[in-house]
C-alpha cells in the first residue's frame, strides 16, 4: 500500500483516481506490469519464462510504478525479506542476497495475484 501511494503521480494520469481499495490496488499494479512487461514479451509469449519470473525482472529494473523494488534491489534484500516475514537475525542469515531478491518478488507477486483476484 505505502509503495503504490508513493507512486500515486504514476496512477492519476489523465484524470483516473488512485485506489484505495486493496484489491483494487493490487490489480492495477498488475496492470501496469502487464503493459510495460509481458504485453510484447517474446520470452512470455512463447513460454520460455513464468509471469513471476518476468516479474523479477521488472522489479530488478526499478519501476516507478511499484517503488518497493527500491528497497529489495538498491538496499538490502535480506533485511526487507526479514521485515516482512518477521525473521530474527539468525534466520535471516540463512539468505544470500540474490536468494533473498528472488524470494522477495515471488511473494511480492503472489500476493499481487492474489489480492487482484479477490
Amino acid at each position: 500500500m505505502d509503495s503504490y501511494e508513493a507512486a500515486n503521480e504514476y496512477y492519476t494520469y489523465e484524470g483516473r483516481e488512485a485506489k484505495t481499495d486493496f484489491n483494487e490496488i493490487c490489480a492495477d499494479i498488475l496492470e501496469v506490469f502487464r503493459i510495460e512487461k509481458l504485453e510484447n514479451n517474446c520470452y512470455y509469449i512463447a513460454g520460455r519464462a513464468s509471469r513471476s519470473e518476468i516479474f523479477m525482472d521488472w522489479m530488478q529494473g526499478l519501476p516507478t510504478a511499484f517503488p518497493v523494488a527500491d528497497d529489495i534491489f538498491l538496499r538490502s534484500a535480506i533485511d526487507f525479506l526479514g521485515n516482512i516475514l518477521e525473521e530474527t537475525e539468525e534466520e535471516k542469515a540463512r539468505y544470500t542476497e540474490d536468494k533473498a531478491e528472488k524470494l522477495a518478488c515471488n511473494l511480492l507477486y503472489r500476493e499481487l495475484e492474489k489480492g487482484a483476484r479477490k
